[in-house]
């Protein structure tokens, strides 16, 4: 099985109960845009000093990068 077929079944399984997931790589929106240098320090800081909130906002940024890596992966004849 590809590697994104793993993701998107991962995904599903673990936001399958929430209305209000988006699931960026099987819905039909984009991936959002990565944070701007200074956001992503803004965030980080916020993040040190206790602020979990953040937190969520820093994944759903990252997501190009988490897919980007998979398709790495998605061609190279491996499984899992």
């Amino acid at each position: 099985m590809k590697i994104i077929e793993v993701i998107k079944r991962w995904l599903g399984k673990l936001f399958a109960a929430d209305e209000n997931v988006v699931l960026y790589i099987t819905g039909e929106g984009g991936l959002p845009e990565p944070l701007c240098e200074s956001e992503e320090r803004e965030a980080l800081e916020k993040l040190k000093s206790g602020d979990g909130a953040v937190r969520e906002k820093l994944i759903v940024h990252n997501l190009r990068l988490v897919v980007y890596i998979a398709k790495k992966f998605d061609n190279t004849g491996l499984d899992q």
